[in-house]
């Protein structure tokens, strides 16, 4: 008698489901840090990211059964091209510019490193909607990170101090340097799945 195995499907949600728990498990630590909700702590993108990162991979992982089961999910991979590089976006900066990732606090650990490798290696290797990816889609995946940029101009929230205040006379110059930076990371993001697009289209030897 065959043991029956779980289907792609099946093992996709359950990845999926692991993604929603690493990526709220830095933000419910912080957030509830001391045993009080505390809304300042979602200003600063880590958490933010990963409670938006939460969110969306739970509607990924139930859209086959939002689907009906037709289809195991969306037409488009926009969204995890997005989040992944909102992710690598967290990891970097938190790694290579501002205090090396605090990735000895297990909260951080998650927030800085665990829940970016786990949405990028998703968009990268998981379902097929992403071979999809039009060359065009890297620069609208700016549009979540801007967004938040303009929030914090706006509201003169300095949740990052310095680095993205006005008054730095190296504001212009960080800013474009991030929008270049972020831009090259989606390409390069864009081009590893193209490849994979390619390498999956060849016939077998």
């Amino acid at each position: 008698m065959s043991v029956p195995h779980p289907s792609p499907t099946a093992a996709a949600t359950l990845w999926r489901l692991s993604i929603v728990f690493s990526a709220l498990y830095g933000p419910y630590r912080l957030i509830f840090s001391t045993g009080e909700f505390n809304p300042d702590a979602l200003y600063e993108l880590s958490q933010l990211a990963g409670v938006v990162v939460g969110v969306c991979y739970l509607g990924l992982a139930l859209f086959p059964l939002f689907a009906g089961g037709r289809r195991d999910e969306p037409a488009s991979a926009w969204l995890r091209g997005a989040l992944a590089l909102l992710m690598l976006l967290v990891s970097l900066t938190s790694i290579l510019i501002l205090n090396g990732g605090r990735l000895s606090h297990g909260a951080f650990f998650f927030e800085h490193l665990v829940a970016p490798v786990m949405v990028v290696l998703d968009f990268v290797f998981v379902g097929r909607n992403q071979f999809r990816t039009r060359w065009w889609h890297p620069l609208t995946w700016l549009l979540p990170p801007l967004a938040y940029f303009v929030f914090l101009l706006a509201t003169g929230v300095q949740a990052y101090g310095w680095l993205f205040s006005p008054h730095n006379p190296y504001f212009a110059g960080v800013v474009a340097g991030f929008v270049v930076g972020l831009t090259a990371v989606g390409y390069a993001l864009f081009g590893i799945v193209r490849l994979r697009a390619t390498l999956s289209a060849r016939p077998a030897a």
